[in-house]
């Protein structure tokens, strides 16, 4: 009987170090999941500094920025020409109210109510871009 409870014994302390083993990889994933989301935090903040930079001085920034500003704003322009193009082929305009897409043979917002003027057939509105 010894030796079977020699193998009970070894079982045992292998069990509660696996468990142990277990619940150490188990926190050390919950935190490293923590770490990861509070580092999207911080770099959805810089990017919110950085729009809002952007925004407020536009070209007029200090020299340092100037080279990315005006990349990010001839970027906008690019996407709101390929919006456009976007919405040609497919044969809708935005509302400028709410900025729901709205086929172009139909005078009024679907979401809004708001009355699409002929001018308005392609206009890409700022909303769009965000």
């Amino acid at each position: 009987m010894g030796f079977l409870d020699e193998v009970g014994k070894v079982v045992s302390d292998a069990s509660q170090k696996t468990i142990q083993k277990t619940r150490v990889m188990s926190e050390t994933v919950k935190i490293n999941s923590a770490i990861v989301e509070e580092e999207k935090k911080i770099q959805k903040m810089y990017c919110q500094i950085g729009t809002m930079y952007v925004e407020k001085y536009g070209n007029n920034c200090e020299e340092i920025f100037l080279g990315l500003v005006s990349s990010i704003l001839e970027t906008e322009e690019k996407i709101k020409e390929y919006q456009g193009q976007l919405q040609r082929i497919k044969g809708v305009r935005r509302c400028k109210k709410c900025g729901a897409e709205v086929p172009l043979e139909i005078a009024f917002c679907n979401m809004c109510g708001t009355e699409m003027s002929v001018g308005q057939s392609n206009d890409i509105d700022k909303k769009q871009v965000d």
